[in-house]
């Protein structure tokens, strides 16, 4: 990650890293998923499969064959069926 000045704030270290958003951003290490602050430590633990960005106050995240919609806190409020699509936020608004 790097500041608006250019700056390096955090090093390489993550294979898939999305954008800041409020202050979080989807990542991924190791396989796992989560979201990251800006300094590059887990605000929500990568227990996930697979994040998508936070559009307004949730987001989407996969773990295994099943989809839930995520709280900026990490809380989930609804977990999918097994084998459900959910459709993830547009990638730009």
């Amino acid at each position: 990650m790097i500041d608006l000045g250019g700056k390096l704030v955090v090093d390489f270290k993550f294979t898939d890293l999305g954008g800041l958003e409020q202050g979080i951003a989807n990542a991924k290490l190791d396989g796992q998923a989560g979201f990251v602050c800006g300094n590059g430590s887990w605000a929500i633990q990568p227990t996930f499969d697979r994040c998508y960005r936070f559009f307004g106050n949730l987001a989407v995240v996969r773990r295994g064959d099943t989809y839930s919609y995520i709280r900026r806190n990490g809380d989930i409020v609804w977990t999918s069926e097994p084998g459900a699509f959910v459709q993830a936020p547009p990638a730009f608004l």
